[in-house]
């Protein structure tokens, strides 16, 4: 067997797991059907609170450094679009992360026939959370209007891969801090953390360039996330911004692929 083959029956065999493990997520959602309806109830309410805050934020300033108040609504539902895709793929593992290293369950997952990393990452979804996809396709079809915005084929297209890499450099910079459990799994509070940080990429970047340059220099590559799919819908985009939202997620992957090899080996078992 070549290797295009090899690469195509691997991706098969992913996918076929991957329809399994949503089919079950799914039947376990529908058997505690309660739970599920006040789920969604929060979440929409979640979903809604970003842009009631941002309808407060810009009451008396239209105008907040250089965005007009209807991009910064339309920069939240870009982010809820997004991080309504994350929380429910990746949000639930990582919160359970602390958990499963802390009470050594982590190991069967290095047992099993699968790779340990896919797993991990992917075997519980957060279903409810999805709601912000649309609410967010809402608030941004409707502002999007509000701007005069028209998209053709090709720039729907470079959103959508925009949104991709979006989320690929989010769940890359998730794993990449919760990895950091395996020596100390007592930091749960890192997943609070990580949910603050990342509710800051709703806002521009210009906003944090009067910050701390520590704190600077961490959010504003995160706001990158946000940022390049609005300038794709306002025509604004320039190249240069396409390759620091391109080139730092594949060089935070790589680096939390990396670093997933390296954790599992210093992995010290909860019996010993």
């Amino acid at each position: 067997m070549n290797i295009p083959e090899l690469a195509n029956n691997c991706m098969k065999h992913y996918l076929h797991v991957y329809r399994k493990l949503v089919s079950m997520n799914i039947s376990s959602l529908l058997a505690y059907r309660s739970a599920f309806i006040s789920n969604l109830i929060s979440s929409t309410a979640w979903a809604l609170f970003i842009f009631i805050s941002i309808f407060l934020l810009t009451n008396k300033t239209p105008v907040l450094f250089g965005w007009r108040r209807e991009e910064i609504i339309l920069l939240s539902a870009i982010y809820s679009i997004y991080y309504g895709i994350f929380q429910c793929i990746f949000a639930k593992n990582f919160g359970e992360m602390a958990i499963l290293i802390d009470n050594g369950e982590i190991e069967s997952f290095f047992l099993k026939p699968i790779d340990a990393q896919f797993f991990t990452s992917l075997s519980k979804l957060g279903i409810t959370a999805f709601i912000r996809v649309p609410i967010g396709i809402g608030f941004m079809y409707f502002f999007g209007k509000q701007l005069g915005i028209s998209m053709s084929f090709f720039d729907g297209a470079l959103f959508i891969i925009a949104l991709c890499f979006s989320l690929a450099f989010l769940y890359a910079l998730w794993m990449n801090v919760l990895l950091c459990l395996i020596w100390n799994p007592r930091l749960s509070n890192l997943v609070e953390v990580l949910f603050t940080v990342s509710g800051m990429s709703r806002y521009p970047g210009d906003m944090y360039r009067m910050t701390s340059e520590v704190l600077m220099y961490v959010l504003i590559p995160l706001t990158f996330t946000t940022v390049v799919p609005a300038r794709i819908l306002f025509h604004t985009a320039v190249w240069q911004e396409y390759v620091i939202l391109i080139g730092a997620t594949m060089v935070l992957y790589i680096v939390a692929r990396k670093f997933w090899l390296f954790a599992i080996k210093h992995y010290t078992s909860a019996s010993n």
